[in-house]
């Protein structure tokens, strides 16, 4: 159990980090749409 947990843990930090570090673009763009949740 504990491997499969840590499995699509480590998968989920490489998808979120890969884009960042790719596009710099959809950072603010996701900053923003946080933001606003946050806000609301």
């Amino acid at each position: 159990m504990s491997k499969t947990k840590t499995e699509p843990a480590s998968t989920d930090l490489v998808i979120t980090v890969a884009p960042r570090t790719s596009s710099p673009a959809p950072e603010p763009a996701q900053i923003g749409f946080r933001d606003t949740v946050f806000t609301s």
